[in-house]
């Protein structure tokens, strides 16, 4: 839902810039392995809405604690998906014009 959301409804509207902090129990949805789950109400699968949301700019950091607490090697994370860093999330949530949405 976050990614249809980020590319339909901001990045597609030329809000950005977008990024998408996965943590918690999303986390596994983005490894490598789950390409095929797909989001029915949607008609496409979890990595095509991926795909779509990097495409129109979008960026996924992954938290760190979560991939290693999960057994979660960066390698196996989807493409363009990137372990967040202290500073990689400060230079986004901190930033004057930023604005969060969490669900």
């Amino acid at each position: 839902m976050a990614a249809f959301f980020g590319t339909q409804f901001a990045l597609k509207q030329g809000h950005g810039p977008v990024v998408l902090f996965v943590n918690v129990q999303a986390t596994p949805m983005f490894r490598k392995d789950r390409a095929g789950v797909r989001a029915e109400q949607f008609g496409k699968t979890v990595h095509e809405m991926l795909a779509e949301f990097r495409a129109a700019g979008g960026k996924i950091q992954v938290c760190p604690v979560c991939i290693k607490a999960l057994g979660i090697p960066a390698g196996d994370l989807v493409e363009g998906a990137e372990v967040a860093t202290v500073k990689s999330v400060n230079d986004v949530l901190f930033r004057p014009d930023t604005k969060t949405l969490s669900w």
